[in-house]
């Protein structure tokens, strides 16, 4: 099953280490290709929070899985410009809730896992 993993709070130099290591649980957990992280519970998401999903994008890639970024909340996605990191990510533009799985009935539910920023 893929997870998909809300990441809500302030994403800061304070809490990325937090949100990275339980984001690396949930990608070695994943028993499928896509983990998906939900951004849109994140209200400030500072340079340590793109440097964690860059560098949970690689993690992801070299156990044979995908992070795929979906419903950026307006600072990831002002952050996420300004890095021009559609290059260096996959981010979805669609729209998934956490709250009812964003999913058709033709698509499996998926399960999620809260990684909440600490602080």
């Amino acid at each position: 099953m893929s997870g998909i993993c809300q990441v809500l709070g302030d994403v800061d130099a304070e809490s990325a280490p937090h949100i990275a290591t339980q984001l690396r649980e949930e990608i070695d957990r994943a028993t499928v290709a896509v983990v998906v992280a939900d951004c849109s519970g994140v209200t400030f998401m500072g340079s340590a929070g793109f440097r964690l999903f860059v560098d949970a994008t690689a993690y992801a890639s070299a156990r044979g899985h995908t992070l795929v970024i979906r419903n950026m909340s307006p600072p990831c996605t002002r952050l996420f410009a300004l890095c021009q990191a559609t290059n260096l990510l996959s981010i979805d533009a669609k729209a998934v809730s956490c709250d009812t799985g964003g999913l058709s009935s033709t698509q499996p539910r998926m399960s999620a896992v809260v990684l909440k920023a600490v602080g």
